[in-house]
């Protein structure tokens, strides 16, 4: 069976709206480490910005079942243009249906229902929904002196309750057919819900919560230079990195970076540049 974790890469679009205070640290760390990720075997690693490199249909073979799992990040609202992507025959349906964050602008209410309203007509087995640095008001123990801009006072509280649609993880697995997967929001943008100090309590706290059995990983922000680079600067985390060798693959493992976004460009606000990801995952049931 192969382990998966699902990475989302938010970071694409700093040049945009602004740099995370601490990048320079982090691209400082990943020179560091280079050197020591040579004495890992990394051909058992899979990265992925695109489709090519993600299986398609597993082999059906008795006694083998597999979940079909669709996944999509960072759509920032339901428009017309993902409504009908996500009609197309090899995405409507399936076992599992995974947002891995930023499914709204500014977590309003209306974004939060039109959401959720969409999940509902999605012909999926189960719904998995992890936060986003957009979605304000999500996150309980948020610093609100630190919003700015057009984020400041806006969001909903407890937002995600109007996720009736879906299960919505936060620091929190569930088990499908067998197969765990678990949700974190965690992210180093700050002025935005889930914001994280790097290398601090909080942040081996948030990493430390991942289950060292987890099939499935789904977050907000990718390992220390795992599609986690720019063209300029790496945005990931050194200590998810370290996590994530922690675990112990049963083949090799997959990181996938999930947003619809073209990464790296300015497409923020105009809509799906990449299709979502669908891959197998072998059932243990």
């Amino acid at each position: 069976m192969i382990r998966l974790l699902l990475l989302c890469n938010i970071f694409a679009l700093h040049s945009v709206y602004g740099n995370d205070s601490t990048v320079a640290q982090a691209n400082n760390q990943w020179e560091s480490i280079q050197p020591i990720l040579s004495n890992y075997d990394l051909n058992r690693t899979c990265c992925s910005d695109d489709q090519s490199s993600i299986s398609a249909e597993p082999d059906y073979e008795y006694p083998y079942k597999h979940l079909k799992v669709v996944v999509v990040s960072d759509t920032h609202k339901v428009n017309q243009q993902f409504q009908l992507l996500m009609d197309e025959p090899e995405y409507n349906k399936g076992d599992v249906f995974i947002h891995a964050g930023d499914f709204t602008s500014l977590g309003t209410s209306d974004e939060i229902v039109k959401f959720n309203t969409f999940l509902g007509k999605l012909k999926f087995r189960h719904k998995l929904v992890v936060a986003g640095h957009r979605e304000l008001g999500f996150d309980p123990v948020e610093d609100l002196s630190l919003r700015a801009g057009d984020r400041t006072g806006r969001g909903t509280k407890n937002g995600f309750k109007y996720l009736t649609n879906a299960r919505y993880l936060h620091d929190e697995a569930v088990v499908i057919d067998g197969v765990k997967f678990f949700g974190t929001p965690y992210h180093f943008q700050s002025g935005y819900p889930f914001y994280l100090d790097r290398n601090n309590k909080r942040e081996l706290r948030a990493w430390n919560s991942i289950p060292r059995d987890v099939d499935v990983l789904i977050t907000h922000s990718p390992p220390l230079g795992i599609l986690d680079f720019d063209g300029k600067d790496h945005w990931g985390s050194h200590t998810l990195l370290w996590k994530d060798f922690q675990f112990k693959p049963h083949n090799y493992t997959t990181f996938i970076n999930a947003a619809l976004e073209k990464p790296y460009s300015n497409s923020y606000y105009h809509g799906t540049d990449r299709k979502p990801f669908v891959f197998y995952v072998r059932s243990k049931n």
